[in-house]
């Protein structure tokens, strides 16, 4: 048996990557830290901070977003909801990781520094204290939705109406009567202009031809 000291991982995210990182990393021996500026894991999925619209569920079925060592609850709809997904991650990570410990909620990432074969993590709480820690390894887990973008259109200052990025709606009641334009083709654009269409008075979805 080896006597060195155990190896520790810092995984800065706890949404569905930094989640299931933590747990092969502790499955495997290493120690895992998990780093998230919200107060809960879930990541987009987390329905305390609600970055999804109210009705949003996943856009390909359970089947296929599973996790591979666990499975859904036989019950669960074949697009499961926010919610849904939020009570599985949460349900793996009771099952999977005893030591509660390993979250450092209401904490942001400020710095990374590597010396010495060591990084060196600099993060800040919610009380503003801002403390270091040095770890074996780090896995970003971010994401990439953490901060929405607007692209700068010609003349959307000089707009009057209601301007609004997909990350801030929730409800069809926000668009109820109202003309709507939406721009973009992804899956969020698609997805909410559905949404809107059963409220809105009309709706125009402009899509690049790129």
């Amino acid at each position: 048996m080896s006597n060195s000291p155990q190896k520790n991982v810092a995984i800065i995210g706890a949404g569905v990557s930094g989640l299931v990182s933590a747990i092969h990393m502790y499955r495997a021996g290493i120690q895992p830290i998990v780093f998230d500026k919200a107060s809960d894991l879930g990541g987009m999925w987390n329905v305390n901070i609600k970055p999804c619209w109210n009705s949003m569920r996943t856009n390909i079925s359970k089947f296929s977003t599973a996790l591979s060592d666990f499975a859904w609850p036989k019950d669960t709809p074949l697009f499961p909801s926010q919610k849904d997904v939020y009570v599985y991650l949460t349900n793996y990570s009771q099952q999977s990781l005893p030591n509660k410990d390993i979250f450092r909620f209401n904490t942001q990432v400020k710095n990374i520094i590597y010396s010495n074969n060591k990084w060196t993590i600099k993060y800040c709480t919610k009380s503003n204290d801002i403390s270091s820690e040095q770890f074996d390894f780090v896995i970003v887990a971010s994401g990439f939705f953490d901060y929405p973008y607007i692209p700068n259109i010609i003349n959307l200052s000089s707009f009057h109406g209601t301007l609004m990025h997909s990350s801030d709606y929730r409800s069809p009641e926000q668009v109820r009567d109202k003309n709507v334009i939406i721009v973009g083709s992804s899956m969020s654009a698609a997805e909410v202009a559905s949404n809107m269409a059963t409220t809105a008075k009309h709706i125009t979805h402009i899509i690049s031809q790129n």
